[in-house]
Order: structure tokens, then sequence, then C-alpha cells
């Protein structure tokens, strides 16, 4: 019996399959897997293992590249760099056209908060006299 058998009777049954790149990790019924089953999975742990490995995406594009003869290596990296320069640009450019330019001094930051504070209580007063006037005008005030 194979090892893809096994695990397909595993799956079958409900069961799980994974691993998390040094055990294999199969959760199941008990009953489902026999002794020979066991002794199949074990003997192609190793590889199983490997299959079943979650995928680290940035390992693969190192052991990519670290594969390729230099001269390719540096086209490819250096091709990436600017790519990803790119794009950082491009994403840069719409924030600040979204939310406006993040770097602003402290001075500037107290500046509009004192704005704000004065716009506030300059608004409050005015609401402070439209509501006595209001009041004074109210019939049955005299």
């Amino acid at each position: 019996m194979s090892p893809i058998e096994v695990l397909s009777r595993v799956r079958q049954a409900g069961g799980t399959v994974k691993s998390d790149g040094k055990n294999l990790i199969i959760e199941v019924a008990r009953g489902v897997l026999t002794d020979t089953d066991r002794e199949v999975l074990t003997r192609h742990k190793v590889e199983l293992v490997r299959l079943l490995a979650p995928v680290d995406p940035e390992r693969e594009a190192i052991q990519w590249v670290e594969s390729l003869p230099e001269h390719e290596a540096v086209v490819v990296v250096e091709t990436a760099r600017r790519e990803w320069s790119e794009i950082v640009q491009e994403k840069t450019h719409a924030c600040l056209d979204h939310f406006g330019d993040p770097i602003v001094t402290n001075a500037e930051r107290r500046h509009h908060r004192n704005k704000a504070a004065k716009r506030s209580r300059s608004n409050s007063a005015k609401v402070g006299q439209t509501q006595q006037a209001l009041f004074n005008r109210a019939p049955g005030y005299e």
C-alpha cells in the first residue's frame, strides 16, 4: 500500500493530515489506521512532511534566487527591487492624495489645535449669545 492511499483513506474517514514542518500530524477516528498503515507512514514520513509542510513563499523565493547563476540572480534581484520601489511610490502617492501629507511638525500641530480651540470658543460664545437673545425675546419673559 502506498502512503497516498493511506492518506486518502484518512481523509475519506473525515480525518485530517497536516505537517508543521517537522512532524506528520494525523487526526482520525480510532481504528481507521492499521499497523500496516502506520508502518507505511513511518517509512515515508520525511517525504510526507516535506510534501505537506506549510509553504513559506519568502524562503522559496530565496532558495530559487540562490539556485540561479550569479549574473541571473543579480538581474532578478535588481528587477524585484525596482518593481517594489515603484509599487511603494504608487501606494505612497495614493495615501498622500487621500489623507494629505502626514509629515507635520509639532509647531504646526499646536497651531492647528489652537485655531480649532479658538473657533470652538468663538462658536460657543455665539451660541450662548443667540440663546440669550432668544430667551430675552420669549413671550412672557418680561
